[in-house]
């Protein structure tokens, strides 16, 4: 578990979030199980050699926890390290925890716990936090600090202060190696933390004392690690965990990157131990790509105790604040941050050591309006006091180079934090550094503080601002100074996007007049677009979410044609601001002008907003780009990003496939060309053909095609097409061109300027064919070719013939290929959807008179797979309803030892013809006897009932249909073997067919049994409906159970109030607020494929014609932009208490950002309405 925390409830919580940030960058390094040592069969450490490589690289097991005992390396792998040019992590920690910093600064309280616990669980969680930790949870908590901080730890006095990993990280960066991460942080991340990972089900672990049970496992694997023998640590893991899907996913990704940098430089990797051994770890693969992987003798002589993460020793070096006017000294580079408070700070974080130490510096007056120091000092400790988290343990006066402040140490729910208060020139400077108590006076903490100084800067009066010109921004404004730069580089959310954000930063401060402006610019990472403006401005709100108030909504504005926002806001709820944004094709500009003294509006006169123009993009650098695999060149730009295809998908003419994306570094715009091949089994007209049928593809339906032209590139025609987005009213330029059997797809996302500009026209045009390609004969016939290619033992060419047969449209002529290949045994046949099963499926498509026959016969042969015969049955009712169906029946009543594994097909046709069943009804009931046969006949019996036409066959056959009830039921209850889960559909169906047949002797004693087992998710609702509408007795308890699980409670309700008996429901469920959020619910789970609604919330009411309308909020957990559903229910009287369950009387659709809930419900009554009528149409034809 990882461990992760950030105290929102303290003002001042610098030591909360940093250990924990400490910690969870440091755990993130390896999400892997987790698994250090005596001497006899150590391999940990592996050589990598072989293949061209001039010198070895390595390969390390670690396991993160910090024990003493895992801390024996042998000689070797200090020595490695020491050898190596660079060290690699799973993931590059420096960008670890950038990430956490952008993540941090951006929180929000949208995932509550309360969301993801029911009241009694948040209640025991709440009192279990407070014993194991002596505090109160609070409300606030984050769900990624709970389990950070409920984290089982076994501590021991001798445990080291860090962790394995984070250990040779340390020693690593202390010889200057080169640092590389072997896997997306972003992804990583997200993985573990975000809206798809399992982190609610990890919450609710929680709720029980399991610290024991974790402990002991974490234990057990210490010991096992403690050997350093690999061989005991597979063993351990054994097969089923060295082949997870996740596990090998990741073990490719790692494998890609150290052979990526192993040919350019010798390479130390330290990975998860579990990385390592089995069919599909990191040493396998090395092997099976041709490298020498073999142990490091491993001798342990004492060589690695010389080496450590004392950073004192180091060339430390210093940083430099113009703006602000401080320095420090560090040993390595601090990062700037807005972390805390929406202030810059500046942040060092030392995992390999466990400490952190920041600075942040505040402009609390000017030589016109001078600050007085005293106050400052004693406002900045007050706000510490008076948080009650905080306990002061000391505050004593400090001087540091002459400037003098205030030195308090503070301890914060458990974690301790030095600080120093220093006031020079106008400034309050804060300086931190936390973690341990033990590391907060030690030589390096002390030579971090004594190391600060202060110089003075001189404001200087701007009468007449400057003039400031960006080239590559593409942009100029007018400022009072000339600007400091800032560049940031954010992780992105995307996951599969490696390449952060790179935004460009500066800032400008007029000292006289205590006003500050920024301007802000950023494109997409290469190979990644702004797809949708609108959801970039509806974010502006979340970016300052958590750093002050926004006053009043972001309205639209324009600059020079291009659409941005514009919003108020008070920064920390104290700094007055207006911040502009806008997007300009794939660049987003960001404009802020903010008064820094407290409370004070924003005042007029000066042009900074105004003087913002943009102006024509610089000319980008060109680069002739060889597509790869194939004989032509593209006009692209340089640093290529490439997409490959990783899983063929032979079910389409076209290949796999790589997609080349590069930026225009001038604009931001993305141009990317695609390039696949048609497969030779494809047959198609010509090649006009196949832009006609392609076209539709490429253009969505929230675009409308503008215009399509046939264009001439290199002798090589094509199709360029220019689509509209109808709600953004962007354009985009595509072309596709098609030569023999290599199919190329160019696009571009870029500003409406730059769509048909010279940039934009040299990559269009610049396709060349540099030497003749094969003919590919399109119009032929591939019959022939897919048929006997079907029985080829080249797998890749098998495969592909496969797939021809979803694409291949085949002719009547071709027919005789289709018979002959089926009449061949695949052993693919075996398998549901085989080439079989696909060849059967033409025959739906195409057949003639003999088809029939080729299909009886087909079914007769003695080694016919069973498992085709369910779609040979099927087909022949389809090819010829009116001979096939007594073709169907004579064969499905042929034989009783049917052993087909899928068969649900054999019954379709009976369902599809019900009057068949009827009239064949004595020769279809023996089949009952078969039982793979009951779950797909008493569907079409249920069938039966659902038409509502055979009320009287089903009453007069009941004893027929439920003769082998109860044997299903008893072989359902005993659940000893794997088929008793194959009962399940047929006690359902029986308990259908017992709701329709009332009064049956069999049902009291059927259901009773299914009551009695009392379990929710085995068929208890069913029981119980059954039993109501049968008169049969059933407890409040048991009725109360069901009506207390809202999955439950409609269908129960809707069975009593049928049967007059909604009285034994409880009042708090009758309501009218209940009832409309119970017909929410049902609604969204019914239109969303059975997934369940969360955070659903009533907002209100709006009326419509004396009636009411309940309105809800709510989302859905595969939502990925969180945009929340909104949903209304009614009409209902006011007061009145009559519940509708004819339908479920509610509507849904996503929540409109900037627009007012009870607006938008109101024009949704409309729809409501409309929808009710035709439900209520549809129920009276039924």
């Amino acid at each position: 578990m990882v461990k992760f925390y950030l105290s929102q409830s303290a003002v001042f919580s610098f030591s909360a979030i940093f250990k924990r940030l400490l910690f969870a960058a440091s755990a993130l390094l390896l999400i892997t199980p987790a698994i250090a040592q005596q001497k006899k069969d150590y391999t940990l450490l592996w050589r990598i050699s072989g293949k061209g490589l001039k010198k070895p690289s390595y390969l390390f097991g670690t396991m993160h926890v910090k024990d003493k005992r895992v801390f024996g390396f042998s000689d070797s792998v200090m020595l490695a390290i020491q050898k190596s040019e660079a060290f690699a992590l799973e993931i590059h920690p420096d960008t670890m925890i950038s990430k956490m910093f952008s993540t941090l600064a951006d929180r929000d309280n949208r995932r509550g716990l309360r969301d993801m616990l029911s009241p009694e669980e948040y209640a025991r969680l709440a009192r279990r936090f407070k014993q194991k930790n002596g505090y109160a949870m609070g409300n606030n908590i984050d769900p990624i600090q709970l389990e950070s901080i409920m984290r089982p730890e076994k501590k021991s006095p001798d445990d080291k202060k860090t962790f394995i990993d984070a250990f040779l990280y340390g020693v690593a960066h202390g010889m200057n190696k080169s640092i590389y991460g072997l896997e997306n942080t972003a992804q990583h991340f997200d993985g573990y933390f975000g809206a798809n990972s399992d982190i609610k089900e990890r919450i609710r672990s929680l709720v029980d004392d399991n610290d024991a049970e974790a402990i002991d496992s974490e234990e057990e694997m210490i010991k096992i690690y403690s050997t350093g023998n690999l061989n005991k640590l597979a063993a351990y893991l054994n097969l089923g965990e060295l082949n997870d899907d996740k596990l090998i996913a990741r073990n490719q990704v790692m494998l890609n990157s150290i052979v990526s940098h192993i040919h350019h430089q010798t390479l130390f990797s330290a990975v998860g131990a579990a990385h390592l051994p089995g069919p599909h770890g990191l040493i396998e693969l090395l092997r099976n790509a041709g490298y020498t992987v073999e142990p490091v003798k491993a001798d342990f002589t004492g060589v690695a105790n010389r080496f450590n993460t004392d950073y004192t020793k180091l060339n430390w070096k210093p940083y430099v604040d113009n703006q602000d006017g401080y320095s420090f000294e560090l040993p390595f580079t601090p990062e700037k941050t807005n972390i805390f408070l929406g202030l810059p700070s500046v942040i060092y974080t030392d995992i390999a050591n466990e400490v952190f130490f920041g600075a942040y510096a505040i402009l609390k007056g000017s030589d016109t309006k001078p600050a007085d120091e005293s106050a400052v000092i004693r406002s900045m400790f007050n706000s510490f006091k008076k948080n009650q988290a905080n306990h002061i343990i000391s505050n004593k006066p400090v001087s540091v180079n002459g400037i003098k402040g205030s030195e308090i140490l503070m301890r914060t729910n458990g974690d301790y934090l030095r600080f120093r208060i220093l006031f020079s020139n106008n400034y309050l400077y804060l300086l931190y550094a936390g973690t341990q108590l033990e590391n907060l006076y030690t030589p390096y903490a002390d030579r971090f503080f004594n190391s600060f100084k202060t110089f003075k800067i001189t404001p200087k009066a701007n009468p007449a601002w400057k003039t400031f010109k960006n080239d590559t921004g593409a942009f100029i404004v007018h400022l009072p100074v000339e600007p400091t730069v800032m560049v940031r580089n954010v992780p992105s959310p995307i996951v599969t996007q490696s390449e952060p954000f790179n935004i460009k930063v500066y800032m400008a401060m007029d000292s006289v007049n205590l006003m500050g402006y920024l301007v802000r610019y950023n494109d997409y990472p290469k190979g990644t677009y702004l797809a949708d403006k609108t959801k970039l401005f509806d974010a502006l709100g979340n970016e300052f979410k958590g750093k002050g108030t926004m006053l009043g909504k972001p309205h639209k504005i324009m600059i020079e044609g291009y659409e941005g926002r514009e919003v108020d806001f008070k920064l920390l709820d104290k700094y007055y601001c207006r911040i502009r944004l806008m997007a300009r094709g794939n660049r987003i500009y960001l404009l802020m002008k903010q008064n820094l003294e407290e409370g004070k509006a924003l005042p007029p006169g000066d042009d900074f907003f105004e003087s913002f123009k943009l102006i024509p993009y610089k000319k980008p650098q060109a680069v002739t780009y060889a597509i790869e695999g194939t004989d032509f060149t593209v006009t692209m730009f340089e640093k290529l990003r490439f997409i490959r295809d990783s899983i063929p998908d032979y079910r389409t003419f076209l290949k796999k496939s790589l997609t080349t994306y590069s930026t225009n570094t001038g604009s931001g715009g993305v141009y990317g060309i695609e390039h696949t091949n048609i497969s030779k089994y494809y047959r198609a007209a010509n090649a006009d053909s196949i832009y006609s049928e392609l076209l539709s593809r490429f253009v969505p339906y929230t675009d409308s095609l503008l215009k399509v032209d046939t264009v001439v590139v290199d002798q090589i025609k094509g199709r360029e097409f220019i689509s509209q987005n109808k709600s953004t009213g962007d354009k985009r330029r595509q072309r596709l061109f098609i030569d023999n059997d290599d199919f190329f797809y160019m696009a571009t996302h870029v500003a409406d300027e730059e769509l048909f500009n010279e940039t934009s026209n040299e990559f269009f045009n610049s396709l060349k064919k540099v030497k003749d390609t094969k003919h590919l004969d399109l119009s032929s016939s591939k019959a022939a070719m897919i048929t006997a290619d079907l029985t080829s033992t080249d797998s890749l060419t098998y495969s592909e013939a496969k797939g021809a047969l979803s694409y291949y449209k085949f002719e009547k002529d071709e027919l005789p290929y289709v018979y002959k290949a089926l009449r061949i045994n695949y052993p693919a046949d075996s398998a549901y959807d085989g080439p079989g099963d696909k060849l059967l499926n033409v025959l739906n498509a195409v057949h003639d008179d003999k088809t029939i026959g080729e299909l009886t016969a087909l079914y007769k042969r003695p080694d016919i797979n069973d498992n085709l015969k369910p779609s040979i049955l099927k087909t022949i009712t389809h090819v010829d309803r009116k001979k096939g169906y007594q073709v169907y029946l004579d064969l499905l009543t042929s034989e009783t030892d049917f052993k087909g594994r899928y068969n649900y097909d054999t019954f379709v046709p009976l369902t599809d013809s019900l009057e068949f069943v009827v009239a064949n009804y004595s020769r279809i009931i023996p089949l009952l006897k078969n039982e793979s046969y009951r779950p797909g006949l008493l569907y079409v019996f249920q069938s039966m009932i659902d038409e509502g036409k055979y009320d009287e066959f089903i009453r007069n056959h009941f004893g027929d249909l439920t003769a082998f009830a109860n044997a299903d039921l008893d072989k359902y209850l005993r659940k000893n073997d794997s088929t008793a889960s194959d009962m399940y559909l047929p006690v359902y169906y029986y308990m259908l067919l017992m709701k329709k047949v009332t009064g049956q002797p069999i049902t009291a004693a059927f259901t009773a049994k299914l009551v009695k087992r009392n379990n929710i998710d085995e068929q208890l609702l069913t029981a119980v409906t059954t039993r109501i509408k049968n008169k049969l007795a059933v407890s409040d308890v048991v009725l109360n159970k069901l009506l207390d699980s809202v999955a439950q409670r409609y269908d129960l309700m809707a069975t009593l109030d049928k049967t007059k008996m909604l009285a034994r429901v409880p009042a708090k469920y009758k309501t009218q607020a209940a009832f409309a959020k119970l017909c929410v619910y049902q609604n969204a789970v019914t239109n969303n494929d059975d997934e369940t609604p969360g955070q659903l919330k009533l907002l209100g009411t709006v009326a419509d014609k004396g009636k009411l309308f309940y309105v809800f909020s709510y989302k859905y957990y595969y939502n990925e932009d969180d945009t929340p559903e909104l949903a209304i229910s009614g009409p209902y009287t006011p007061g009145s208490p009559k519940l509708d369950f004819s339908s479920y009387h509610a509507y849904e659709q996503q929540a409109e950002k900037g627009v007012n809930w009870q607006q938008q419900a109101k024009k949704m009554i409309g729809e409501l309405k409309k929808q009710n009528e035709e439900e209520q149409k549809a129920a009276v034809k039924k």
